[in-house]
């Protein structure tokens, strides 16, 4: 419902058989939304995302206590627009106790947009030591990237004035680990 529609792909398989393998994943969504704006008619919180996977397996033949595997991923998600009305409410202020929400007055109104990208890379290394000895690595990169604004914000006399927020955050994680297995 609500023009609501998703699309989806997958393929994998060998590069170099029986040693290195990919698979390629995509998936996107879009909905016109569920709210109406009052005034225009139009549908304010549309949605629209897309998530990306690629995986590379790498099982030499020449080393076979070795496997490794690389992972991007990417992820983009568009939340469309929210809008609120900035208003008192009775109570706040006896000159506000016949205030009816649902009239257009010139109180402020907000309307708000949301873009938000992930952008991930994983690299995982395993190499069996001993049959009881595994020595794991794993490195992971991540990049967040919002945008979220109100590309209106509408005051009491109708003047439009713009708000935006940019934010970017990465992380960088290492981790290694020795396994030791034993049989009882």
């Amino acid at each position: 419902g609500f023009g609501t529609q998703q699309y989806a792909a997958l393929i994998s398989g060998p590069l170099i058989e029986n040693e290195l393998a990919f698979r390629l994943s995509v998936d996107y969504q879009e909905s016109d939304g569920y709210l109406l704006n009052g005034f225009g008619g139009e549908r304010i919180d549309f949605r629209e995302s897309l998530a990306t996977r690629a995986k590379l397996r790498w099982e030499p033949k020449a080393i076979p206590a070795l496997t490794s595997q690389l992972t991007f991923e990417y992820n983009e998600r568009d939340n469309g627009n929210s809008s609120f009305i900035l208003s008192p409410t009775a109570g706040d202020d006896p000159a506000f106790d016949d205030f009816d929400p649902k009239a257009r007055t010139g109180f402020p109104q907000l309307v708000f947009t949301g873009l938000y990208e992930t952008t991930r890379v994983i690299g995982e290394v395993s190499y069996d030591i001993t049959d009881n000895t595994t020595l794991q690595l794993l490195g992971t990169y991540e990049e967040v990237l919002s945008d979220t604004s109100s590309n209106r914000l509408i005051t009491s006399n109708f003047a439009e004035l713009g708000i935006a927020t940019d934010n970017r955050e990465e992380t960088v994680t290492t981790a290694a680990r020795l396994e030791f297995s034993f049989e009882k």
